[in-house]
């Protein structure tokens, strides 16, 4: 009977499935939930890149707010050259061109040929004010683009760390239950080697046939590899983890224990079907952060169609190496202060209006369009919130039958526990074959495999409504009990 009260022993306490850890034997720390969220938003570079998409962006709306400053340009010139001079009709190709002003001398000065100009110093200076006086909108407009373009990337920073996190939670969720199937298959295996044990000693000793241990070999072979491939499930499930949590997978391993003293119920607060929760979620906040933009790109077309009042100040200066004689003859100077320094002074100060009437008609065009394109936005947040309340739909009903699949399970697992030290005992008395004991303890381990699968089945879908409903916080106190 030694055999048997081991197995039954064996039998009587299946924690010990649940307290084998399948992580590092030494872990540095224990990770928890809320600390796995807290190090994916402070390390995800995903994150990160959105972040500083949006440090750049909100300089957009200081230089919008730029444009209704006046302008203001200096510009200083020095050259030593000829100035040969025709009159004549000319197009510039946007080069340099030399003066303009005066005839052709046919001998040139002092009896000069007419392209013998000597080289000479001269100068020019600018001094040029340009601001808006009235722009009709069009700087307000500029401004609230770029306003709704910051408040869009803001909406796309809360949304990536939303998605972020929740993946992050369900990472964590997939190493609790990768671990809990792994320590269920490896107390099947424990079980089947006791097993083996006790049919491998009745076989060799005659008192049941070969077949027996031929069966028993066989299926813990089945099950040891079982325990091994759910072992790597494992495995695999922490470096996805570690890599949300910026840290190696050796580290850390997760607790369990909040997740083993806590069963998944439902979230607190008020139900999803209420439009302002459902407003205030992250997807639902970027579909109308793209429908403002839309709107705030239409009004700047809007405003492009008006005309611009600006006010213009300006002052020159020349400088010129080059005189009059007194018989109207040029001299030439080839000092170079006496080409640098000014001679001639003009100023300018007035408004003008500008009105581009041609353009207004695009600018028209380009409006609607993008008004129409504004439509199709507010169709695309409605599709969001649609599928926001079927996800939350689903993950209720999938929460629904976990906890009655764990009931089922758990009823499952009791039930096949006594028909399984039933079957021991009388195999042991050798009324009962090894098949029928192999079909009863498989029974046994599906039930502990359901009822686990079950559980996590149930904080995922408990994840899953979070998720929908926009309220992460309120799993983390679920999971709090």
């Amino acid at each position: 009977m030694a055999p048997f009260l081991r197995f039954f022993g064996l039998l009587a306490t299946p924690a010990v499935a649940w307290a084998t850890a399948t992580g590092p034997t030494a872990p540095a720390r224990v990770l928890t939930l809320p600390e796995a969220l807290a190090l994916n938003q402070a390390s995800d570079p995903v994150i990160k890149a959105q972040q500083a998409q949006l440090q750049g962006i909100t300089f957009r709306t200081a230089e919008a707010r730029l444009t209704a400053v006046p302008k203001v340009i200096a510009q200083a010139q020095a050259f030593y050259a000829t100035s040969n001079q025709i009159r004549g009709a000319f197009f510039p190709n946007g080069g340099s061109v030399p003066a303009i002003e005066g005839g052709y001398r046919p001998n040139g000065a002092n009896q000069q040929q007419a392209n013998g100009s000597p080289l000479t110093w001269s100068s020019f200076g600018t001094l040029l004010a340009d601001g808006p006086i009235a722009t009709f909108g069009k700087t307000r407009a500029a401004v609230g683009v770029a306003h709704s373009a910051q408040n869009r990337q803001q909406a796309v920073v809360d949304n990536t760390i939303f998605r972020q996190q929740v993946e992050t939670a369900s990472a964590y969720v997939a190493v609790l239950d990768a671990a809990a199937e792994a320590r269920v298959w490896a107390g099947q295996a424990r079980r089947l080697a006791a097993l083996r044990q006790v049919v491998l000693a009745r076989t060799r000793s005659g008192l049941r046939p070969g077949a027996d241990s031929s069966l028993v070999n066989a299926d813990y072979a089945r099950v040891h590899l079982r325990a091994q491939q759910a072992q790597l499930r494992a495995q695999t499930e922490r470096l996805r983890l570690a890599e949300r949590v910026g840290l190696p997978a050796s580290e850390f391993v997760v607790d369990t224990v909040a997740f083993a003293r806590a069963a998944p119920g439902q979230l607190p607060g008020a139900p999803v079907a209420d439009s302002l929760l459902l407003a205030a979620h992250p997807a639902a906040r970027l579909r109308q952060a793209d429908l403002d933009l839309t709107l705030a790109g239409a009004e700047v077309l809007h405003r492009a169609r008006w005309p611009s009042l600006r006010g213009i100040a300006a002052l020159w200066t020349r400088g010129s190496g080059i005189g009059q004689g007194e018989y109207n003859d040029l001299t030439y100077t080839t000092n170079i202060w006496a080409g640098l320094q000014p001679r001639v002074f003009n100023g300018l100060v007035g408004v003008v209006l500008t009105w581009d009437f041609t353009e207004a008609w695009h600018l028209h065009h380009a409006e609607q369009e993008t008004r129409l394109i504004a439509s199709a936005r507010r169709y695309d947040a409605q599709t969001t919130t649609l599928a926001l309340r079927r996800a939350f739909a689903t993950a209720d009903l999938d929460a629904r039958t976990s906890q009655h699949l764990q009931q089922q399970a758990a009823t499952q697992t009791v039930a096949a526990r006594a028909a399984y030290a039933a079957l021991l005992a009388r195999y042991d008395n050798g009324l009962a074959n090894a098949a029928d004991l192999n079909q009863a303890l498989d029974v046994l381990q599906t039930a502990e495999l359901r009822g686990q699968q079950a559980r996590y089945q149930g904080w995922q879908s408990l994840l899953n409504q979070a998720a929908a409903a926009g309220r992460l916080p309120d799993f983390l106190t679920a999971l709090q009990g």
